[in-house]
């Protein structure tokens, strides 16, 4: 069975197009422990304030050092496996 990817939900609540709730609907239906809402209290449509940029690339950075987290992790056992079926 295959590991579910991570989702990070970023929504305004002052978003005039797609409303909150439709976020907090797919939210609902995301796997739990891999799936994360933020919803940015007076936020548009295009989370366009500083405020929502900043939100967006620290959401950005976490997922990324997460990712950097679990490949380091996957090191040893790569190596010991490269070193196992060396000639």
């Amino acid at each position: 069975s295959r590991k579910p990817a991570p989702v990070h939900l970023l929504h305004g609540t002052a978003d005039a197009v797609v409303p909150p709730s439709v976020a907090q609907k797919l939210y609902s239906r995301l796997a739990r422990g891999t799936a994360h809402i933020t919803l940015l209290e007076g936020g548009d449509h295009r989370l366009s304030r500083a405020s929502d940029v900043c939100a967006l690339l620290d959401a950005v950075a976490f997922r990324r050092a997460a990712a950097y987290r679990a490949a380091a992790a996957m090191l040893p056992r790569m190596s010991l496996a490269l070193f196992a079926s060396s000639p």
